[in-house]
């Protein structure tokens, strides 16, 4: 065979070579952004998910708040109450009124209720 009867073949298999070279960078590359587009999926899931707990915790505040302003209002407002009776109780003539009217000020002293 002559020196060019060996070039064909040789240009063929590097052809061949070069090609599936080319194909299998390919189909790496296409692996490679895949993987990135699930993971990038992953985060989104993943921010969305900080998001909305953000959310919940922040309305969970927000509830937390005013049920506590509820509370220390029904508070004030028993405590006025209270005091109210003690003063209609030590009004009364009999002794019993009065024994009432203390009876309130220990459950005020008690619970830590000053007077308004």
């Amino acid at each position: 065979m002559s020196a060019g009867a060996w070039l064909v073949p040789l240009a063929a298999a590097l052809a061949a070579a070069f090609t599936a070279g080319i194909a299998r960078h390919r189909r790496n590359r296409d692996r490679e952004e895949a993987d990135t587009l699930v993971q990038l999926g992953r985060a989104e899931r993943a921010v969305r998910l900080i998001v909305a707990q953000r959310d919940e915790a922040a309305a969970a505040q927000d509830r937390a708040e005013a049920f506590g302003s509820a509370v220390l209002r029904e508070h004030h407002a028993l405590r006025e109450a209270c005091f109210d009776l003690v003063k209609r109780w030590e009004s009364l003539p009999s002794e019993a009124g009065c024994a009432h009217a203390e009876q309130l000020r220990r459950v005020v002293r008690l619970h830590g209720w000053d007077a308004p």
